[in-house]
């Protein structure tokens, strides 16, 4: 962070990947402490306790793990207290619930409900997903919902396994209010689910083959 005249007054170098080393609040040596609260993507500092506010969660830095058991339950693994399941170079997690690929402006977080309906599938399918396309404002089609946060993309790469699941997971999407669907190849395949219509999406097909009861 630098000042009105490009002086560095704030740095946070994150040398420990899990975000357990201080920031510097006076790196310019002038006596005077800058304080931002700001830790990894989603995390506020709490000066009194040490711990990161992750807003559903609380993370300790000193330990790598969350002080609170995932609130989305044993769909994202059997360890409850993991960060991005120990791999913070790799994944994100704004908001104490799940993982996405990267940082934004790159990948940017879907509005609550959204989020809501991707844990609502993760334990539908049962296991734990990484978004790979959000609400960020660049990569995708004039016109596309991604901008409205009303579209969320799942990354074969990312999410290893899903690709031969499709009709469990349009099921499963169904079940969790995304209506329209399809598979894409477009900055890498990828599931891609909306909640509402738009750019020639169709709609996720209800009968019995797709979506079994």
């Amino acid at each position: 962070m630098a000042d009105a005249t490009g002086t560095t007054v704030w740095r946070w170098d994150q040398a420990e990947p899990f975000g357990n080393n201080p920031a510097d609040e006076d790196p310019d040596d002038n006596s005077v402490a800058f304080d931002l609260p700001l830790r990894l993507p989603g995390q506020r500092y709490d000066q009194e306790t040490g711990l990161h506010y992750n807003y559903f969660r609380d993370y300790d830095p000193s330990l790598g793990i969350y002080k609170q058991s995932d609130p989305t339950g044993l769909a994202d693994g059997l360890n409850l207290y993991a960060y991005v399941a120990g791999s913070p170079l790799l994944f994100i997690d704004p908001l104490g619930l799940f993982k996405y690929n990267k940082p934004p402006p790159k990948t940017v977080p879907v509005p609550p409900a959204v989020e809501a309906m991707v844990v609502c599938l993760e334990n539908c399918l049962g296991t734990q997903l990484v978004i790979t396309g959000g609400a960020e404002q660049q990569d995708h089609s004039a016109g596309s919902k991604h901008y409205s946060g009303q579209a969320v993309d799942f990354g074969f790469p990312s999410n290893p396994g899903i690709q031969s699941r499709s009709k469990e997971f349009y099921c499963c999407a169904l079940r969790c209010g995304f209506d329209f669907g399809q598979t894409e190849g477009g900055r890498g395949p990828h599931y891609h689910l909306q909640t509402v219509p738009g750019l020639g999406v169709p709609r996720i097909p209800r009968d019995a083959c797709m979506c079994k009861p």
